[in-house]
Formats: structure tokens, sequence, C-alpha cells
């Protein structure tokens, strides 16, 4: 009988530690890579950023796309202070946000009053991910890839604005 207490704690650590896991999982989300060869992800902000953990590659171009669904005054501005940029956000409007991430690292994404707090995690690319990015270099998608900002001292080129579906993406820069 003194087997029982250790089978029962060693049960519920495996319990416990399956259970962390698949939280940790669900947390955060992948940008999907399109064929125009951008890294795409919809960040819907209602309350605080849906979804508030991103994971995006290096050196591929990143289009956020921030769907605002309320008009409260904190979540008016999204701010990215590491790269000392930001974008306003029209109330139910979506506005897109594209960059290239050239450095690895955990960067904060925040609401005007630091309410509204989210993660950018920049990792190195796949393998996928860079044979992507070299067919989009090659210029086969056409000249859509955001250019880095003329003068700037951050790391990323950032392009932002509201989206129009009524016309192709221009570059802004």
């Amino acid at each position: 009988m003194t087997a029982l207490p250790a089978i029962i704690i060693t049960v519920g650590v495996v319990v416990a530690l399956t259970v962390w896991f698949f939280v940790l999982r669900l947390r955060h989300v992948h940008a999907r890579l399109t064929p125009e060869g951008f890294q795409e992800l919809e960040i819907v902000v209602k309350g605080r950023y849906h979804p508030d953990f991103v994971v995006v590659r290096r050196g591929i171009p990143v289009r956020l796309n921030f769907r605002r669904e309320e008009d409260t005054r904190c979540s008016e501005r999204v701010i990215f202070s590491d790269f000392h940029t930001g974008s306003h956000l029209p109330a139910h409007q979506t506005t897109s946000l594209s960059f290239v991430p050239t450095r690895c690292g955990d960067f904060m994404f925040t609401c005007e009053f630091g309410m509204y707090l989210g993660r950018l995690v920049v990792v190195e690319p796949s393998r996928r991910g860079l044979a992507r990015m070299r067919w989009v270099a090659s210029g086969k998608t056409g000249d859509r890839l955001p250019r880095p900002a003329n003068g700037t001292s951050t790391s990323l080129g950032f392009v932002s604005g509201p989206i129009d579906h009524g016309r192709q993406e221009k570059d802004n820069v």
C-alpha cells in the first residue's frame, strides 16, 4: 500500500504538466504565410488584444491587421515601443501594419495607456520560410513587399494605415 501515494502523486504531476503544456501552446499564434510572402495575422482589439501572443519569423515581411471592435479611448493606438513606432486604430475598422522584423527577440506592443498588452516574438525562420522568402524575392509575386523606411533608426520598415479593400495595397513609404 505504500506505492499508492507515489502513483497518485506521479499521475497528478503528469496531468498538471500536460495541462500546463497545452495551455501555453494554445496561448500563442503563429502568423500565416500568404502567397504574397507576408506573415499575416488578424488581431481583434476588444477589451484586450486577441491573440495577445504572436510568433513571427525574422526577415520575412509581417502584416498585422488590427480589427478594432470598440470605441474606448484606451484602444485608439497600438504602440511598438521597442521600434519607436505605432499606429492610430479607427473604431470599428481594420488597420493594417506591415514591417520586416530584422532581429530576433521578445517585443511588447501596447495601447496608448499600457492597459492592453501583447507580445510579438520574432524567431529564426524555418527552411520552408526561407524558401518562400527567396521565391518572393525572385519577383514572381510583383513588388508588393514593404520597403524599409528611409532614414529610420529602427530595425523595421514600417507601413501602416486603414485597409482599403477597393484598391491594391501600395507602399506608403
